[in-house]
């Protein structure tokens, strides 16, 4: 998995899915140095922070008619874009994509917790068992997540 991380571009079919804000910024930061060909961007609409290149899911939250709606939104890229590879930073938005694509689509999974927690988050509990290659930035947080990467000052 290492290999991935030295590359300097990504020729598969990705799919780079954060929610917006924080995570969304903490994931572009993170990747700034990869070029990747035949990528997509999902994440949901805040403000005035939309980018033309980003696909909009509906923000689930915590209301059970949205949940469903992200849930067969998430399948519907899924069945569209055909990717090999989901790397995410979070949140609850990111979910049903990340689950999905492991389950049904058989994508090769890379989670990178937010850097913003030095404990755990609960998008980052459920992503780790539906992760290839899961990547932490604290080395506390090896005992929440034992098989996780640590990354060097949160930099790939």
């Amino acid at each position: 998995m290492k290999i991935i991380l030295l590359m300097k571009t990504i020729n598969i079919k990705t799919i780079l899915i954060a929610s917006a804000g924080g995570h969304k910024y903490e994931l572009l930061k993170i990747l700034k140095n990869l070029k990747f060909t035949d990528s997509y961007f999902l994440t949901f609409r805040i403000g005035n922070f939309d980018s033309k290149n980003d696909i909009f899911l509906i923000h689930p939250s915590r209301n059970f008619f949205k949940i469903i709606f992200n849930f067969f939104q998430s399948f519907y890229y899924l069945l569209k874009i055909r990717p090999k590879l989901i790397i995410s930073t979070g949140a609850d938005v990111t979910l049903f994509t990340f689950v999905l694509g492991k389950i049904f689509f058989r994508t090769h999974n890379i989670y990178i917790e937010s850097f913003c927690t030095d404990k755990y988050s609960i998008t980052g509990k459920i992503s780790y068992y539906f992760s290839d290659l899961f990547l932490i930035h604290h080395k506390n947080q090896t005992k929440f997540y034992p098989k996780a990467h640590l990354t060097n000052g949160g930099i790939l």
